[in-house]
């Protein structure tokens, strides 16, 4: 706990109800929000909440909960707690490599997030986006609007004549394209100015967000669904809004206001680690193929299982002499022995890929590397670690177990 407005949590950690940071209207409000979302990143329990593998901020009210990967915490060689300010650092380097959060804003987010929680480190940096924004001017498109008109534009709608308005009847109903403000681009920010406004984390930007809202009166823009807001893409003259709709994406997806008299809104950005640890592996394993002239990498090769299901494993690294089958796993393990449903699942990727050697791969503990053959010694499957270095570290890191992995198939062929 660092204040009563501020929590600090780490995935799988359980915070209780303690009446004050955390009360029994901040457990209902995240049991609304997880009920309403389609994969809650959380479990809301009697009088506490477990947190799951997802990681990020979540804004209650006006308390703001930070949940951290386990991974990246180190713990402290003197007293004290464990730096936060360093893990969220960690966090944004490893978000950014991943291409979660967009490269041009993670400097400022990095310098941020030492003073600042995450949640505010990203309101800042999304205002700071859109200002620049409106100091270029909005971008103005074409779309079409229909309108009753005194005089002819555009397309007369000769379906709509015997339903015009009666006190009217010189006038047309017309479609015609208009050149303005409203478009998706322009509807997506001014939704997350709304959500930063709704969830200002201080008078300072909750002042800023009303003056940038100004600008975006005249901003009609349509309804977009969640999966119109994911894939929506800047043309090449609007190129200068990917920063800001990169972070208006996620606090509007994450944004849950309150419904009814009396609750508090809940706002979320939170990453799913399992799948921040599986781009990060496959990047980094795929940079270091390239110094590797017989070894190509693979990722999420997809094998017929069972009538329209199918395998599908992580990496699958191709070598002259034999094919290795490997699968990301973000757990923590204390010792070098995966869990029976690891096992039987690369055993199963054995057999259909046609890879007699398997890989778990997890982040890095400091526990030593183990190995280990099945009974019908037709595969072989060993536990294998990362450092999480979003960097040159890392794609050496993946070069060197590369290496390493293709050595041993080769040492085992031989013999």
């Amino acid at each position: 706990m660092n204040s009563r407005r501020s929590l600090t949590a780490f995935e799988h950690d359980r915070l209780k109800v303690d009446g004050e940071a955390l009360t029994g209207r901040h457990l209902e409000a995240l049991d609304g929000y997880a009920r309403r979302s389609l994969r809650a990143p959380y479990t809301v329990e009697r009088n506490a909440v477990r947190f799951s593998q997802f990681v990020g901020a979540l804004r209650v009210g006006k308390t703001t909960i930070e949940v951290l990967p386990k991974a990246l915490y180190q713990p402290p060689t003197g007293e004290g707690g464990p730096d936060t300010v360093e893990i969220r650092r960690r966090l944004l380097r490893l978000l950014t490599f991943t291409g979660a959060v967009y490269s041009k804003t993670a400097g400022d987010l990095e310098t941020r997030c030492a003073r600042q929680t995450l949640f505010a480190a990203w309101q800042r940096v999304f205002l700071n986006e859109v200002e620049l924004i409106l100091s270029r001017g909005l971008v103005r498109s074409y779309r079409s609007h229909q309108a009753e008109l005194s005089a002819v534009r555009g397309k007369i709608l000769t379906h709509l004549i015997a339903t015009a308005n009666p006190a009217h009847r010189e006038r047309l109903a017309c479609r015609y394209p208009i050149y303005d403000r409203s478009n998706a681009l322009n509807g997506l920010l001014k939704q997350g100015l709304q959500a930063v406004l709704a969830g200002a984390t201080s008078p300072q930007i909750a002042e800023r967000a009303k003056a940038a809202l100004i600008n975006f009166s005249e901003v009609v823009a349509p309804a977009l669904s969640r999966t119109e807001i994911e894939r929506l893409q800047p043309p090449r003259k609007a190129a200068h809004y990917q920063s800001a709709l990169t972070l208006a994406r996620m606090l509007v997806l994450g944004r849950s206001p309150a419904l009814r008299a009396g609750s508090l809104p809940v706002q979320a950005i939170m990453f799913d680690m399992n799948q921040i640890f599986e781009r990060y592996v496959a990047k980094c394993f795929k940079q270091a193929a390239r110094r590797h002239a017989d070894a190509r990498v693979h990722v999420q090769v997809r094998a017929p299982f069972w009538k329209s299901r199918g395998l599908r494993p992580d990496l699958i690294i191709e070598h002259p002499q034999r094919r290795i089958a490997l699968d990301t796993k973000w757990k923590i393990l204390d010792h070098p022995t995966p869990s029976d449903s690891d096992l039987k699942q690369m055993y199963v990727y054995a057999r259909f890929f046609d890879s007699p050697d398997t890989v778990l791969l997890y982040p890095e503990t400091g526990v030593a590397p183990a190995g280990g053959s099945y009974r019908d010694n037709a595969a072989s499957c060993s536990v294998r670690f990362m450092e999480l270095r979003p960097d040159d570290g890392g794609v050496a890191a993946a070069s060197r177990l590369l290496t390493e992995l293709i050595g041993s198939c080769t040492n085992q062929d031989t013999v």
